[in-house]
């Protein structure tokens, strides 16, 4: 349970202070870390890990309360539920659980934020760059770990 926590705390400092100083902040390393824990770990772990990062999120958002906790929770029900069906070998199921839990994140967020804006061209611009940025750290990452023989039931 440590380990869980340290690696909170270490995304989060990267997510809030490291990623945009380097430019990088359309990359979200919070659904990556997200979409791993809830392949590999029990549920009750990554509901901890879910609403952790969503702390982190929510204090450091615009957006109502609660728009992070929804997302990540929708995001951890639905991987949750498809881990067993989905082969994981594969790097395109990696590919799309990222774009995908992306996606539901940044619905959850433009519902909520620019529901009354009429000027969401440049809004949507910066999804797609999200999507696709936070896809590829999210496959390079999963490239890094080393894949485990057996998925955690629970």
């Amino acid at each position: 349970m440590i380990s869980v926590v340290l690696q909170i705390v270490a995304i989060a400092l990267l997510q809030t202070t490291i990623l945009p100083a380097l430019a990088l902040a359309a990359i979200d390393l919070g659904v990556i870390w997200l979409v791993i824990y809830a392949v590999r770990a029990k549920l009750s772990t990554t509901v901890i890990v879910a609403m952790c990062l969503a702390v982190v999120m929510e204090t450091r958002s615009v957006a109502p309360l609660g728009v992070y906790f929804s997302s990540y929770w929708l995001i951890v029900l639905a991987v949750h539920a498809l881990r067993n069906i989905v082969i994981w070998k594969l790097s395109s199921s990696w590919l799309v659980a990222f774009a995908v839990a992306e996606m539901v994140v940044l619905i959850f967020e433009s519902l909520t934020l620019n529901l009354i804006n009429p000027d969401i061209n440049p809004y949507l611009l910066q999804c797609m760059l999200r999507i696709i940025a936070t896809s590829i750290a999210g496959l390079i990452i999963v490239a890094i770990i080393p894949h485990p023989q057996a998925i955690a039931r629970g």
